[in-house]
């Protein structure tokens, strides 16, 4: 419904949430998409919280299905966006993972 609008931040939340169902159903090859879709366009708008969300989501559907490289590369994507943007409680959540 939202795609119309064309790439906004909202669309992109749309995409994460979708990824969250589709990763929570075992669906990960369509979390994936969903979750790279949605990195895309909070790029695209500038959202670097969303890059964050996505970012970590990703590093998690690759961690489960043990591609530990890109899991890796996307959790540590995650934690270079929030060091530069000074968020220190998201650093200690990324640092958990």
């Amino acid at each position: 419904m939202l795609e119309p609008l064309g790439e906004t931040a909202d669309l992109a939340e749309v995409f994460l949430l979708i990824g969250k169902a589709l990763a929570n159903l075992g669906n990960y090859r369509e979390a994936e998409t969903a979750f790279l879709d949605a990195e895309s366009l909070f790029r695209r708008t500038d959202n670097t919280d969303g890059r964050i969300s996505a970012a970590n989501q990703l590093a998690r559907v690759y961690f489960i299905r043990s591609e530990f490289k890109s899991s890796l590369k996307y959790l540590l994507e995650a934690v270079k966006l929030a060091d530069h943007l000074g968020d220190r409680r998201q650093l200690a959540f990324l640092w958990g993972n």
